[in-house]
């Protein structure tokens, strides 16, 4: 059956050395963050770092931000700990618009170079991040 774009869903996870990244392909809301949220529960199991792979991901509403949230609280409030690689337009201006984008290390370019080596690197990859003022969450 082919697919249906508007309606195509998937998330995975797998690791590029030691480091968790979760892939996200078409839309975060209501009836896919659950998906999300159990993905990152699998693998965060024994990590304290984990990256989102965001670039086919076509829409995000606030349940998929709860998701970022909760991760970053569950590492510890760490804004390095959680990386989100390559979100598109809308989804970043819905990172900036919520605040979310201020507590965990967005990443806008640098992604395409390093998957063709099969791996992803830190801070040091070349990748864009802007310096962020810290943000307080209140804890859970």
């Amino acid at each position: 059956m082919p697919r249906d774009d508007e309606t195509f869903f998937t998330v995975r996870h797998e690791f590029r050395g030691s480091r968790p990244v979760i892939t996200i392909i078409g839309e975060v809301d209501l009836s896919t963050a659950a998906q999300v949220r159990a993905e990152v529960e699998r693998a965060l199991d024994g990590h304290d770092r984990i990256e989102f792979d965001l670039r086919d991901t076509t829409f995000m509403d606030s349940t998929g931000l709860a998701v970022f949230v909760a991760a970053y609280r569950r590492l510890g409030q760490n804004r390095e700990a959680v990386v989100l690689r390559e979100p598109r337009p809308t989804i970043l201006k819905l990172l900036e618009i919520s605040g979310v984008g201020q507590f965990v290390d967005v990443r806008t370019d640098g992604i395409r170079e390093h998957e063709e080596s099969g791996e992803m690197t830190g801070a040091d990859d070349g990748s864009t991040t802007a310096p962020q003022p810290t943000v307080n969450v209140p804890p859970s």
